[in-house]
């Protein structure tokens, strides 16, 4: 009882970002490192996650907000460079806002092994990654300004777990917007140069 305590008051600060009913759970926390995004160690954190995209065989993501420019070119590095097989449940806002201006980009990660799929109450960012290690999770909370607030990791069997069944709860409301997406591509005109 007494690590759980320790492992709930590390985690404490980058779960406050998350909603009162958001879908937590002992199993995320406990063995966790957790991270408070401060200025010195935000985009750092962040590296991390997409680290674990770079080196995961496959990973599900949960994906609320995009807090860096940089981070939707790190998930398409992913797909495109590393051969990740991702499966990402978008918040439909981010979804509006970013599928459609990168729908060449997403057409080719779909090429090679994206799946973008859309519902709304994404309450937290969330990535599972299968690596040669096993699975890692981190959860990743962002404030009302879409800031990255923390960063919860776990390594542990037990977090991958929670992780499964959160993302799957997600994933089971969502709408697979795969086909739409490439048929846009498709029938996009060519421009005539």
């Amino acid at each position: 009882m007494l690590s759980a305590t320790s492992d709930l008051h590390a985690a404490a600060e980058p779960l406050r970002a998350a909603s009162p009913d958001a879908p937590l759970d002992l199993r995320l926390v406990s063995g966790a490192t957790a991270t408070e995004a401060t200025d010195r160690v935000r985009s750092r954190r962040l590296s991390s996650v997409l680290d674990l995209l770079m080196e995961a065989s496959r990973a599900y993501v949960l994906a609320p907000v995009i807090s860096r420019p940089g981070s939707f070119d790190g998930v398409c590095e992913a797909v495109v460079d590393a051969d990740t097989d991702v499966e990402m449940v978008f918040e439909a806002s981010l979804a509006e806002q970013l599928l459609p201006p990168n729908a060449d980009r997403v057409a080719a990660m779909i090429e090679n092994g994206f799946t973008p799929l859309v519902t709304t109450g994404v309450p937290f960012g969330l990535v599972l990654g299968e690596t040669a290690d096993g699975w890692e999770t981190h959860l990743v909370t962002y404030g009302d300004d879409g800031d990255l607030r923390g960063v919860v990791s776990n390594d542990t069997p037990a977090a991958a777990a929670w992780a499964w069944e959160t993302y799957q709860r997600f994933r089971d409301d969502a709408h697979d917007v795969t086909e739409p997406l490439r048929r846009e591509t498709r029938e996009r005109p060519v421009a005539s140069e």
